[in-house]
């Protein structure tokens, strides 16, 4: 873990990871109310099968 990490873990009260195993989708477009297309990447645990 990063110190930033560790210094957001602390500061927002999250638990700990209970993975380092994730999938990302990288770039997905997102349009705001304005017109403006935003550009945001998704972070989720895989699946452990």
């Amino acid at each position: 873990m990063t110190v930033t990490g560790w210094v957001a873990q602390r500061l927002l009260k999250l638990p700990p990871a209970t993975t380092r195993k994730v999938s990302v989708e990288r770039d997905l477009r997102i349009t705001a109310d304005d017109g403006v297309t935003l550009l945001a990447d998704r972070w989720w645990p895989r699946a452990s099968i």
